[in-house]
């Protein structure tokens, strides 16, 4: 009888737990650089009601960190303070649905006084309340540090000759973070890969170019600390047209996984290439 008894109160404390509201919020802190684009998101589990649920999202500013101001709402037009009218009028702050108990809050142009403690909170349709009903991360803007740059030029060239060109890669912040960075063959319209060092420091050669760095006609050298050279051996007519590299900084999230914060893209050269049939 006893065991009876302890069984049940165990479904019944089950059942308690499964039915309670449980908001959950990106988790934090996340460093995220300015004038980029940024989304957070926010779920809720457990909940009684309607499938589709609604969303108010505040910040709390670092110069009044006991002070709620709300930004962005799914259920309420009149719930944005002034301070954030004009920027979810013009959608450069709005909310993305993603299913009927989740969302993702956009910033599309992060600035520097997006710093903050950001508040997730979900409306009772419950009946009662049972649960956590918000949940809070933080968000810290940083300034673009990452720099790319390569020296423009028009290079005339011969089929078979060779070809080096070297950009410069670098980033001072403070954050830990990584760079990777890709060279690209633009011709016709398009861009193509040909090869790149990722986050990981795994080179990786565009699909166009496998077997050309298979070979060793393509390779990609770092020298010094921030610059990155390219080697072509032997010109094909196919490369003529113009060259750049891209460089992304990276940083490792708290749920481990790796996020791409700035990307700049360097001026681009010229090259033609002159084939030995003509």
């Amino acid at each position: 009888m006893a065991a009876t008894l302890h069984l049940v109160i165990s479904f019944l404390t089950l059942g308690l737990c499964v039915s309670q509201r449980e908001v959950t919020i990106e988790k934090g802190p996340l460093y995220r650089v300015k004038g980029y684009h940024t989304t957070l998101w926010c779920k809720v589990s457990g909940y009684k009601g309607p499938s589709e649920q609604n969303f108010h999202w505040s910040v709390y500013l670092p110069s009044a960190p006991q002070r709620e101001i709300q930004v962005v709402s799914t259920l309420r037009s009149d719930f944005t303070y002034a301070i954030y009218e004009s920027r979810v009028k013009h959608k450069e702050i709005y909310l993305e649905r993603l299913t009927g108990d989740s969302v993702l809050f956009h910033i599309a142009n992060l600035l520097e006084e997006d710093t903050g403690e950001y508040e997730c909170h979900t409306p009772n349709t419950d009946g009662k309340y049972l649960g956590s009903y918000s949940d809070k991360m933080n968000l810290l803007v940083i300034p673009d540090t990452l720099m790319a740059t390569m020296e423009p030029q028009t290079l005339w060239k011969m089929e078979g000759d060779p070809l080096e060109l070297t950009c410069e890669v670098s980033s001072t912040t403070f954050q830990h973070t990584h760079l990777s960075l890709t060279w690209y063959h633009h011709s016709g319209g398009n861009s193509t890969e040909i090869l790149s060092l990722t986050n990981d420091f795994v080179l990786k050669p565009g699909a166009s170019y496998t077997q050309r760095f298979s070979s060793g006609d393509i390779r990609l050298d770092k020298i010094e600390k921030t610059f990155y050279k390219l080697t072509i051996s032997k010109l094909q007519p196919s490369d003529q047209g113009h060259f750049y590299c891209k460089a992304v900084e990276w940083i490792q999230d708290p749920d481990r996984t790796w996020e791409d914060i700035a990307r700049k893209e360097t001026s681009r050269t010229e090259v033609t290439v002159t084939s030995m049939g003509r």
